[in-house]
């Protein structure tokens, strides 16, 4: 039998299913996978091995969901969002000793399906950036890219997927947060429509419940479709059991995105036209389009977020890390317009007026295929240099957040790896119409293959 880290989520849970294998097997030999890799990748701070293992155990003795859709498959959570029992520290040495005192909704949804939480990802402090890095745990390393980002806020959830320490982990998207990680690490992420998953392991502000979703990182889009509905096996109605992928596109219409509001990097561009390429091959009838308004999208949902973060300036600031979280954060408010409550209130009633929009255009098409970030996987530390690269940075991120101020659902999957590291695309669907997502996705993947586990730089040598 292939080694058990290798194998997919939904693999896992049909051995553990059928007691072709014990949760305590494949359990151990995640967390072997982790003793070996993690240490040249720092994904995983937080490990809780010991409660897994009483998880995993209870599981094999009838007391856990032993039919569930994600029976036996070990897992990670974001470290913003809570876990009982352990602190939800959100990479802030501040918030690093109270333990929560329950688990957050999506960590009780993917336990009753049978999921077996192994740790805590990485994240950067407050999810607040693109580089997952914080002053409490480290930086987490591009297993892909040396010298690379990981992406963020994700980042902990999508390096570990990537390396085969874990075929699941958890993480949620404001600004980019599970795409942009995926992209760089090589794997597979979904953002669901806003409102289908709602953000609380985020923050309580209005911004984030007008762009924050949960959802998964994995190696295969199939995987990806079968966490996401584990953590919605409480919402049939709303998220019904997926069809088989089909075989053809033909009469599809897929508007495709290669410089959304300015240029691209030509490796980038390359991503996106081999992802169209494929689906023109699949009888797609592809059109190159310069959707409206993504430039003013990014500003006005920016506008919304550093405002709101600008009110807990000083909370962030009594508590951040000055020489990484602060300058980010100083950064990226320099590059949004500041607003008094009026301009609040304007910039909410442009983001209706846009997203209308993006609508009208979008409904022309049966899904918009394009970049994650405009950029490859940036050089760590560039996000907190001077303000030049530091918005440029923000500025590659331009059609990540213009999707995430539409709501609608996003799936990111990895077509080729350029000179800078792993090539995602974005796939854009109607609102609630992640199932297209999950075919489109799927026949880019089965053209370009599903991502296998990878070996970090120095896995030998250590």
């Amino acid at each position: 039998m292939t080694e058990l880290w290798r194998l997919p989520a939904e693999r896992i849970a049909a051995l553990v299913r059928g007691r072709e294998v014990s949760a305590g097997e494949v359990l151990q030999a995640h967390l072997e996978r982790i003793e070996q890799v993690d240490p040249l990748v720092n994904a995983l701070p937080v490990r809780l091995t010991e409660q897994a293992r009483a998880e995993a155990a209870a599981l094999d003795s009838g007391q856990g969901n032993g039919n569930g859709a994600l029976a036996g498959v070990p897992i990670a959570i974001k470290i913003n969002t809570a876990v009982a029992g352990v602190p939800n520290s959100n990479g802030c040495p501040g918030l690093a000793t109270t333990p929560a005192a329950t688990d957050s909704w999506v960590v009780a949804a993917l336990r009753r399906q049978g999921a077996i939480v192994v740790a805590l990802a990485n994240a950067p402090e407050f999810s607040l950036r693109w580089h997952t890095d914080n002053p409490l745990h480290g930086a987490t390393a591009n297993p892909c890219a040396p010298g690379r980002v990981a992406g963020g806020s994700s980042g902990g959830s999508a390096a570990a997927v990537a390396t085969g320490m874990l075929p699941l982990a958890h993480g949620n998207d404001q600004g980019g947060s599970l795409r942009h990680p995926a992209s760089c690490c090589g794997v597979v992420a979904i953002r669901p429509t806003v409102g289908l998953t709602p953000p609380e392991g985020i923050s309580g502000s209005y911004g984030s419940r007008l762009f924050g979703v949960e959802g998964v990182l994995s190696r295969s889009v199939a995987d990806n479709w079968l966490g996401l509905s584990a953590i919605l096996a409480g919402r049939p109605d709303r998220f019904p059991a997926p069809p088989p992928l089909p075989s053809g596109l033909e009469g599809r219409r897929i508007g495709v995105v290669t410089r959304p509001g300015g240029e691209v990097d030509p490796e980038v561009r390359a991503a996106v036209e081999r992802a169209a390429s494929i689906l023109a091959d699949a009888g797609a009838r592809v059109e190159f389009v310069d959707p409206p308004g993504i430039r003013d999208l990014e500003q006005v949902r920016g506008t919304v977020v550093y405002a709101e973060t600008q009110a807990r300036w000083h909370a962030n600031r009594a508590l951040g890390d000055e020489q990484t979280t602060l300058r980010s954060l100083s950064y990226m408010e320099s590059y949004f317009p500041a607003v008094d409550l009026s301009g609040y209130l304007a910039a909410l009633n442009r983001l209706t007026e846009l997203t209308a929009r993006w609508h009208e255009f979008a409904a022309g098409f049966d899904a918009i295929v394009g970049p994650v970030a405009t950029e490859p996987p940036f050089e760590i530390g560039m996000d907190t240099g001077d303000v030049e690269r530091a918005h440029q940075v923000i500025d590659s991120m331009r059609f990540v957040t213009a999707m995430s101020a539409v709501g609608s659902p996003v799936a990111v999957v990895p077509v080729s790896t350029g000179s800078s590291g792993p090539l995602g695309v974005q796939i854009v669907a109607p609102p609630w119409h992640e199932r297209r997502c999950v075919e489109l996705a799927g026949l880019i993947e089965a053209a370009v293959g599903v991502s296998e586990p990878v070996d970090p730089a120095g896995i030998g040598v250590r």
